[in-house]
């Protein structure tokens, strides 16, 4: 995987990934919907990256589902520490 995407890389910069069609068998590809995520800790790991930013199209941090309870909100000010727990134990992060 580090050579496919060597050619990509270049110091100080970012790299990008998409969704990506289905490809034939044994083709690199993401692990569908719902796992760009995951192919992205993948890629950055298998890169030696230092750090995966994924970003979410939602309002921030919220106290539960808000599917599930009307009243969620928003927490202010989460730690990175206290954000790693919340995702360690299996919080989840629902894009909008």
């Amino acid at each position: 995987m580090q050579t496919f995407f060597t050619a990509s890389l270049h110091p100080g910069k970012l790299v990008q990934l998409q969704p990506l069609s289905p490809l034939p068998l044994g083709a690199i590809t993401t692990l569908g919907r719902g796992g760009s995520d995951l192919t992205a800790t993948f890629v950055g790991a298998a890169l030696g990256v230092d750090e995966v930013v994924v970003w979410k199209d939602v309002d921030g941090v919220l106290t539960s589902d808000p599917r599930l309870v009307l009243d969620a909100r928003v927490i202010s000010t989460l730690t990175y520490e206290e954000a790693t727990e919340l995702a360690y134990f299996g919080a989840q992060v629902q894009g909008g």
